[in-house]
């Protein structure tokens, strides 16, 4: 007797903000995955943390056949394949590697928006990864992003409610929903991990030596650019990042 193995079924769960689009990349993304029978579930004008514990808890209520949700932000756009590579590795949480800009604040650096940290959305040792840092294997990592996360549907089941929760302190001190997510996963007993070979998109974030790696077999005076970068090599020279979007 030969024993079938029913394949994951996945849902796509993504808060969009009233304000904004679905970015035409993130967009693209979705087609891809509609056409192989992935449905994508949207919750329209609330806050984040408010839409991720709501749509999971309608995947549990009305989609028994659901074996894993993908929480995608409406302006990241993963590769066309990225959802099955993750789920190659078989754990309870993963997630896509996806930048992030962040305007540098440190003491003695340059002001505020004059020049941005280039990072990436997953943690080790309590900090963000540096651009030009990240594995390019499967990690295991403190925190990870819900910006384009996969977790088995049994996890939210063993996980008490709320899942998401984003609080606010006194002196601009904010914790995350993703941070709330990642502390109560970790308390229960769940290991996160990110696939640092899956590199995803994000809207707004733009890396100057990735650009000048990709141009220095062409053009001679990237290998300067390269040379003034690597000076830096956790930051771009750019005081507001160019929109880069199919």
């Amino acid at each position: 007797m030969t024993n079938v193995t029913t394949p994951p079924e996945v849902a796509i769960l993504t808060p969009v903000d009233p304000k904004h689009y679905v970015s035409a990349s993130t967009t693209e993304f979705l087609c891809e995955q509609a056409a192989r029978g992935r449905k994508w579930y949207a919750r329209i004008g609330y806050e984040c943390a408010f839409s991720r514990n709501t749509l999971v808890d309608e995947i549990l209520e009305k989609r028994a056949d659901v074996t894993h949700v993908f929480l995608l932000d409406s302006d990241v756009a993963p590769p066309h394949d990225c959802i099955d590579r993750l789920l190659s590795h078989n754990t309870d949480i993963i997630e896509a590697a996806v930048p992030l800009n962040r305007y540098i604040t440190t003491p003695g650096g340059p002001p505020a928006g004059d020049a941005m940290a280039v990072e990436w959305m997953a943690w080790r040792g309590g900090a963000l990864i540096p651009f030009c840092e990240l594995p390019t294997s499967v990690f295991h990592t403190d925190a990870v992003a819900t910006a384009a996360l996969l977790v088995k549907t049994d996890v939210f089941r063993r996980l008490a409610w709320p899942w998401f929760v984003t609080t606010y302190e006194r002196g601009w001190r904010i914790t995350t929903d993703d941070m709330f997510f990642s502390k109560l996963a970790v308390a229960a007993g769940f290991d996160l991990w990110c696939d640092g070979s899956v590199r995803c998109h994000h809207h707004r974030v733009e890396d100057l030596l990735l650009h000048a790696r990709g141009l220095e077999a062409v053009h001679g005076e990237a290998k300067r650019v390269i040379g003034l970068l690597q000076q830096y090599p956790n930051r771009t020279a750019i005081n507001k990042p160019r929109l880069r979007d199919k």
